[in-house]
């Protein structure tokens, strides 16, 4: 409930900030600068007020949710290996099946020497 607390003090900041600035007279001010600060720290309060309480809204409707694993079933999942293997994708088109259990990585080097043949010109 942080952002409770937050909210409470953007809240205390705007309506302090906004007392301030109501009670402040144009020759208080010495520049221009400074009203434009005091607006852009008003509004950023404001808004900051907005920002935080849909945030306490959303961790209260969590927290009301509680724990309520429904969502995470694991029903839908067999928990066992396909019954169908994969289909082959080998060139003959047949359906070839090993009985290995480990291939060789693709595009792996071998040690062996190329066996094109360099073209004549």
């Amino acid at each position: 409930f942080l952002a409770g607390f937050w909210t409470f003090l953007y809240f205390v900041s705007f309506c302090f900030l906004a007392n301030q600035w109501s009670q402040t007279t144009a020759d208080e001010l010495p520049l221009n600068q400074g009203a434009d600060a005091a607006r852009a720290a008003i509004a950023f309060s404001f808004f900051s007020i907005i920002t935080w309480a849909g945030l306490t809204v959303r961790a209260v409707q969590k927290y009301l949710l509680g724990t309520d694993m429904t969502l995470f079933t694991t029903e839908h999942m067999d928990g066992g290996a396909p019954t169908q293997p994969y289909p082959s994708n080998s060139p003959g088109g047949g359906n070839t099946e090993t009985t290995e259990t480990y291939q060789s990585p693709p595009f792996t080097e071998n040690n062996a020497a190329p066996t094109y043949q360099v073209p004549i010109y």
